[in-house]
């Protein structure tokens, strides 16, 4: 194998990799902000309605 294959292929494992660890993050994060959600669901607070606010914006940058 040329020198250039072999480093295309550890590139593309690696873009494997990174792209399998940004899916499970994007999928820690969702838990998080639904656990968030789901603990202020009942509150009219302000701190609870910023604090939904917050985590889903998070999430929102997140995914761009």
């Amino acid at each position: 194998m040329s020198t250039e294959k072999a480093l295309e292929h550890a590139l593309h494992a690696e873009l494997s990799r990174l792209v399998a660890s940004m899916k499970s993050l994007s999928t820690e994060l969702e838990t998080i902000v639904d656990d968030i959600e789901a603990a202020c669901m009942n509150s009219d607070q302000p701190e609870a309605v910023a604090l939904k606010k917050l985590a889903n914006d998070v999430l929102a940058r997140f995914r761009k």
